[in-house]
Order: C-alpha cells, then sequence, then structure tokens
C-alpha cells in the first residue's frame, strides 16, 4: 500500500533490542503508523473494539446509530448491547456502502452516532459523513472490520474519524484521534496476550505483500468476468484503494436460468468456495429485535444481497487456483446463460 508505513519486525527490534515495549506495545505504534492514526489499541475481538467504541462516545438505552444494514451481526449485537436503536439508511446500488444521501433524513433527537461500513473493504463516503455529522454534532465510528488496509482519497482508512474499529486476523483494533479516548479503551479492554500480539506483528509486517497479490486476484477476476453479461464485477472507485478483503460478484440473474443457490451449487461441485457473504439486517433470521423487518423496508439492499456471490480471495492462492476459480465461475455463466 502507498501511504503504508515500512516499518517491519525487525526493524522494531533493531529500535527496542533489550525488548523494552512489549509486543502489545509494538503492534499498536506499528498499527497506528500503517493507518495514520493517532493511537491503536488492540482488543480481542472487532466486536470488543466497535463496543468500546460506541461506550466512549456515549452511547446508551435509547440512543440511536444510523448505519447500514448491508453488515454483519457483531456491529448490531454491539449496538444493541448498549441499549441503543438500530436506525438503518439503505446502501448505494453500485457499491453497497451506504447512501450518504440518505442519512440526513434518518436523523432526530436521539441520533448519537453514524457508523458508516466500508462493505467489503471499499471505503464509503466519509467526506460527506464527516460533513453531515458535524452539522448535526454527532460522532463518526467507522466499522472498518473489513477495511485493513484501505485508502481514502490519498488517506489511508483509520485516521480521520472520532473512532475506527478494525478487525485484524482475529484481533479487534480500535484507532482514536483523542488521547482520552485511547485511555478509556484500554482501561475497559483485558490486556492483550503477548505471544498474540507478537503473531499480529507478523501478521502486520507481511501486510502489503498479502495486499498487493489480493488486488493481483482482484483483477485477474474482472479481467475475466468483466465482459461476461450474466456478471457484475464488483464495485471499485478510482480514487480509493480496495483492501479487497472480500471479491463480492453479483448475479444478474435475469440472464441466467438458475438462481443464486444453484449457481453456487454449480461452483461447489467443482471444488469452489463460493458463499453469500451477508445477509441484510433487516432479514437476517437471527436479528429479530431490529425494528423493519420487510424486504422491501431497504430495498436495494435486499435486492443486491439476493444476488451476491463471494469467490474466494486469498494471497496464498496461486495462479493455478485463481484460474480454477475463472473457470469454474465463466463456464457455469456460459452454460446457463439465456
Amino acid at each position: 500500500m502507498r501511504a503504508m508505513s515500512q516499518i517491519k519486525i525487525e526493524d522494531l527490534k533493531a529500535q527496542d533490542p533489550a525488548a523494552h515495549r512489549s509486543a502489545v506495545d509494538r503492534f499498536e505504534t506499528s498499527f497506528a503508523q500503517n493507518v495514520n492514526a493517532r493511537y491503536a489499541v488492540a482488543v480481542d475481538s472487532f466486536g470488543a473494539a466497535m463496543r468500546y467504541a460506541l461506550e466512549i462516545a456515549g452511547v446508551g438505552a435509547g440512543d440511536e446509530i444510523i448505519t447500514s444494514p448491508y453488515n454483519s451481526r457483531v456491529t448490531h449485537s454491539a449496538i444493541l448491547s448498549l441499549g441503543a436503536r438500530l436506525v438503518f439508511v439503505d446502501v448505494e446500488e453500485y457499491s453497497l456502502n451506504m447512501n450518504s444521501r440518505l442519512i440526513a433524513g434518518a436523523i432526530t433527537g436521539r441520533t448519537r452516532a453514524i457508523v458508516p461500513v466500508h462493505t467489503a473493504g471499499l471505503p464509503a463516503d466519509i467526506t460527506t459523513i464527516h460533513q453531515i455529522a458535524g452539522e448535526h454534532g454527532l460522532h463518526v465510528i467507522e466499522d472498518a472490520a473489513l477495511a485493513f488496509p484501505s485508502e481514502y482519497r490519498g488517506t489511508m482508512v483509520g485516521g480521520t474519524s472520532d473512532f475506527t474499529c478494525f478487525g485484524f486476523h482475529g484481533l479487534g483494533v480500535l484507532c482514536a484521534e483523542n488521547p482520552e479516548w485511547a485511555r478509556q479503551c484500554r482501561a475497559k479492554s483485558h490486556p492483550l496476550n503477548e505471544a498474540y500480539a507478537a503473531d499480529s506483528l507478523h501478521h502486520l509486517a507481511n501486510a502489503e505483500s498479502e495486499w498487493i497479490r489480493r488486488t493481483e486476484i482482484a483483477r485477474m477476476y474482472n479481467h475475466a468476468f468483466g465482459e461476461l453479461p450474466e456478471l457484475q464485477i464488483p464495485a471499485d472507485r478510482f480514487d480509493c484503494e480496495h483492501a479487497w478483503n472480500l471479491y463480492m460478484l453479483r448475479l444478474n440473474l435475469d440472464l441466467l436460468r438458475i438462481n443464486r443457490a444453484e449457481f453456487m451449487e454449480e461452483l461447489t461441485r467443482r471444488k469452489i468456495d463460493a458463499r453469500m457473504h451477508f445477509i441484510p439486517l433487516h432479514v437476517h433470521p437471527y436479528c429479530s429485535d431490529v425494528q423493519s423487518r420487510q424486504p422491501e423496508d431497504f430495498p436495494v439492499a435486499y435486492r443486491e444481497s439476493m444476488r451476491e456471490v463471494s469467490l474466494p480471495i486469498r494471497s496464498e492462492m496461486t495462479d493455478i487456483d485463481v484460474g480454477d476459480v475463472i473457470c469454474a465461475v465463466t463456464e457455469t455463466a456460459e452454460k446457463w446463460g439465456s
């Protein structure tokens, strides 16, 4: 990643030969430098990072949090655990990120924060979201569970909002711009195991090369699928760098003689690990406590989720592995195209 710190584990050891700093401290310092944040606090999970951010922002019973229905249950659970209420805003059809033009209409006197989601690692419209939040005195807490390392208009995701919460190889990392907020997070969290932190330092040292490989795979997929009318390649932005932690292909079902489940079964038969990554929270079977339960309440999120297929995109994939995925998807689309 162009803006990522080039700090490696060997450099950190050279700076600290007596190991006076713990592995946790070294990991947090390096992570903050990588995303251009003032402070980073490592916690035991992404859900914990999100809950701490909400608590520090003062979210409590009866408050409203504006977010996207196109998300995992982790953020949903963190919000509800504090007695707050989710207020959903539908997503953009192209990006699957929260439609920033709809946010202002969802704000009430009880709104405490906006939680934008960087879907699959593609940055949301943070500039507009910050402007709206500033006009209404709201916190911005970025859900960057899948957004490391991504870049928004020349700036790494992680250093511009009140809080940014990352998922990182099983850890959660809360980035904050206020030293008191970072202190409060450390006071709330359980101390991270040193061995776990050392392992995370290893992953952090390899993060750029892993991102480069995922980007290569995404481009190979895009080249193969971009001209097939039955398929829609994932969104990207010219002013951003996508983290490519997911590759969310969409099927043009009106041009196929099979449905999404049957398409995925065809891939499974060919030993391709295709998945449906998101069920919109307003129709999720395990989220019965949200207020809006009808698909048409947030029609774009529902419609697009029903044609999404996530393909494997892992840095350790070889070109042969990628070719196997491309062959399976292309031949299935051509076989069942109308």
